[in-house]
């Protein structure tokens, strides 16, 4: 059996040596507002583009190697400094100390690639996470809402997200659910006035595996409340299969990224033995879908 996933997805781009063309290149005369990622160690965060802001619009980064300087320049010099996001609102700044190529090296090299999406290194400053890890967005742009969800009971969650997960998935996959590695959370995205219910499940051999031939299973649900009240799955993400040909989903964030007024959900996606990407869903018609995903090769030439 192979992947499912109720998200449309958006192929990734690849890296190449051929200048991509003129129409396709963002134009950066405009000064776009721009999505990050910021990641890494709390003593050595790190930001980087993901996506074009453009109206209600999430829009891929094309730029040649030139455009690429350019936008360093612009938006990664020593001293700019950008509003950090966790959980759909302002959580303090990300101020950079050193852009891609401020010095006599640039800050992180790949081989066999003559261009690198710019990274830079950043301090953080004013967020309220603790922790070695970092994981947040940030942006040029002022996003957020303050969502007034109804009050979510931890007693009546787990069973809630368990009898939506049951409707999602295979009757053969209920059974082994027990036995895998799980996490569940409520969150505040405006979808309606009661929270949104995410949910996954992974197992050993999806942590620990060496041979892509290997079975796995896994899990990624999205419950929201119908028109009764009932919990009911608005996004699965299903696999039983090899793990080299399984694409995994984890929950990283929430936030309005279009301005509509419902948050966006941000999933990181992951392949065995692969490249990271950001899978962006957002809410349409009563089911989450995938909007945007980010590039996974960093390598643009």
């Amino acid at each position: 059996m192979g992947n499912r996933s109720s998200g449309a997805g958006q192929a990734d781009d690849a890296g190449s040596s051929d200048a991509p063309p003129l129409a396709d290149m963002l134009d950066l005369t405009q000064r776009p507002n721009i999505l990050f990622q910021v990641f890494g160690t709390r003593d050595q965060p790190r930001l980087l583009p993901v996506a074009a802001l453009s109206g209600a619009q999430l829009k891929p980064i094309v730029l040649d190697a030139d455009g690429w300087r350019r936008f360093d320049a612009m938006y990664m010099r020593k001293g700019k400094s950008y509003t950090l996001y966790r959980d759909g609102n302002t959580d303090g700044t990300a101020q950079i100390v050193r852009g891609m190529w401020d010095g006599n090296e640039p800050v992180y090299e790949l081989a066999n690639c003559k261009n690198p999406i710019p990274l830079a290194m950043v301090k953080l400053e004013g967020d309220r996470a603790g922790g070695f890890a970092v994981e947040m967005l940030a942006s040029s742009a002022q996003l957020g809402w303050q969502h007034a969800a109804q009050p979510a009971q931890s007693a009546n969650l787990a069973e809630s997200m368990r009898r939506a997960t049951a409707e999602a998935v295979d009757a053969a996959m209920n059974p082994v659910l027990d036995s895998l590695e799980s996490r569940a959370l409520a969150i505040p995205t405006g979808a309606g006035p009661a929270p949104t219910l995410v949910a996954w499940w992974i197992d050993s051999v999806a942590t620990s595996g060496s041979s892509p031939k290997a079975m796995t299973r896994h899990m990624f649900v999205i419950a929201d409340k119908d028109a009764t009240g009932t919990y009911r799955a608005t996004f699965a993400h299903k696999v039983f299969g090899p793990l080299g040909e399984t694409e995994f989903r984890r929950y990283l964030d929430h936030l309005d990224l279009t301005g509509d007024g419902v948050d966006e959900i941000i999933l990181e996606g992951w392949r065995f033995g692969g490249k990271t990407y950001l899978a962006i869903l957002g809410f349409k018609a009563g089911k989450w879908e995938e909007i945007f995903r980010s590039r996974s090769d960093w390598c643009v030439g």
